[in-house]
This record gives C-alpha cells, structure tokens and sequence, in this order.
C-alpha cells in the first residue's frame, strides 16, 4: 500500500504465462536485430587500422563494455598487419628501398545472449502492475482486481458503440434535465444492443455456425457494429397499406436475424399501439 497525494492506494503485481508466450516471439526479434547491428558495428570497427595496441585495445575496451551492457557474450583479439611502402612505382626489385608500417585492426565475435538476462527480460515484459483505490483484501483478493479489470475492455467496447458520431453527432441538449434524460436513453440502447450480440454470438456458438467477415474471414464473435451494419441494409417496400421484404433480400440478413431469434415478418407485421 503506497499514498499518492496523500490518499492511499494498493498495488496488485500480476504476472501471467500467456502474456509470457506472446513477448517470447517479440523478445526473440528485438534480440536478433540487436545482435545483428552489434556484428555490423564489430564489422566497422574490424577494418579500422590502429598505430600501436594500445589503441586498439582502448577501442575493444569501450566497445565490448558496450556489449557486455546489452548482455551478449563477445570475445576479442588483435591481428597484426605489416605492409611495405617502396621507394618508387612498378615491380619492386630485391634492391629496392622500403619503409614498412605495422597496423593493428582488433577483431570482435558476438555471443549469444546471456540466458538470465534473457529470462529477466521476459519477466518483466509478462509483469504488470495494476493500482486501485479498493483496500479490502478480503473480498477483493488480487484475482478479483484482475477479474474486474480484464472485465473493461468489454465496457469500454461497448461505450466506444455509444460515442459514435454518427449517434452523438445531431444531438444538442442545453437542458441539463434533458441530457440526464438523454443519457438513460443511452443507456436503454446500449442495453438492447448488448443484448443482440449476446444472442449473436450464442447461436453461433450453440450451432456452431460463424459469420463472415467482409474480408473473408471467420468469426464467432461478430461485434453489435457489425450486427448493426447488417441490418441497416435491409430494404422494406411499402405496397398497397402492406410492408414487403423484397424476394432478393441478402441471406446475410436473413441468417443474421435467424441468430438473433427473430423472423422476418418482423419488418412486415403490422402491431397494434394503443396510447
């Protein structure tokens, strides 16, 4: 438990074995692209000619601590070349004259990566720290913190459907009393909504049925969205005081208002409202 300005808060350490599975494959990559452009910087510093051994050895120095840093294992030596410079152009002869220049280039190898930084890294990459203002241990033990907050995304998907411009965009209410009025009216919608991709998403689950995406792909968890996309295609022709679906209705939406319990006479029954 920790104070932040002066009002407490606790703190729930979560570590988990899926999220662990997941930064595996993204460790791995960041990993081989690390090594990868230290081999490149070994490369250049490879072909680097150096006057004596101490400079070469001083350059080895910071470069290895620099790879010692990122945990990678690196070995080290140093070649030395002697080239000759003749005093005149074309074939030397065995009387030439020549002034030789010893060079010094240190060469690097890099390792593979030190495995307890590796699983150190892996760790914290799959741990993370959740806060919260709720200090009953006893009816909300760490799980339950965890529960509730893997539990908000649906929320907040399902408030992200309400904060759609095309619904918020046209209304303007000045009355405080009519935006409370407004805000329940919301709140019957979200409810209707939610309930319709509940019943979606059950049906394809009880027949083991899937939608298709427009993309082509399968999913068993269409969103009220997409739902809605769906049914807002749906043409009715008015004909003689009579409501008619047209016989080329989509079966998409014939199939969508099937998962949802529903015929198709729901568009053309006439019902009686008394007031």
């Amino acid at each position: 438990m920790e104070a932040i300005d002066g009002k407490p808060y606790r703190f729930v350490l979560v570590h988990t074995n899926s999220l662990r599975e997941q930064k595996t494959k993204t460790l791995q990559k960041r990993w081989e692209k690390e090594k990868q452009e230290l081999e490149k910087e070994a490369k250049r510093i490879g072909k680097r000619a150096f006057a004596c051994v101490e400079d070469a050895m001083r350059e080895s120095a910071a470069f290895m601590e620099k790879v010692k840093s990122l945990h990678y294992n690196v070995e080290a030596h140093i070649e030395e070349k002697v080239s000759r410079k003749y005093s005149r152009r074309g074939r030397p002869g065995t009387e030439d004259s020549y002034e030789e220049t010893v060079s010094y280039y240190v060469k690097h190898t890099i390792g593979e990566r030190d495995d307890m930084a590796c699983e150190k890294d892996l760790f914290m990459e799959s741990t993370f720290v959740l806060i919260t203002s709720v200090m009953d241990r006893d009816r909300y033990p760490g799980w339950r913190i965890l529960a509730e907050y893997k539990g908000q995304s649906s929320i907040e998907q399902a408030f992200k459907f309400l904060k759609s411009p095309v619904y918020l965009g046209p209304v303007y209410l000045k009355k405080p009393e009519r935006v409370e009025a407004m805000g329940y009216v919301f709140i019957l919608v979200l409810l209707i909504a939610s309930y319709l991709e509940y019943r979606v998403r059950k049906a394809l689950r009880d027949r083991g049925e899937y939608y298709i995406q427009p993309n082509g792909q399968k999913s068993t968890r269409p969103s009220v969205r997409t739902i809605l996309e769906v049914l807002e295609t749906v043409l009715v022709i008015y004909f003689n005081g009579n409501l008619y679906l047209p016989n080329d209705t989509s079966p998409k939406i014939l199939k969508m208002l099937e998962w949802l319990g529903f015929s198709p006479d729901i568009y053309t029954k006439k019902i009686n409202v008394i007031f």
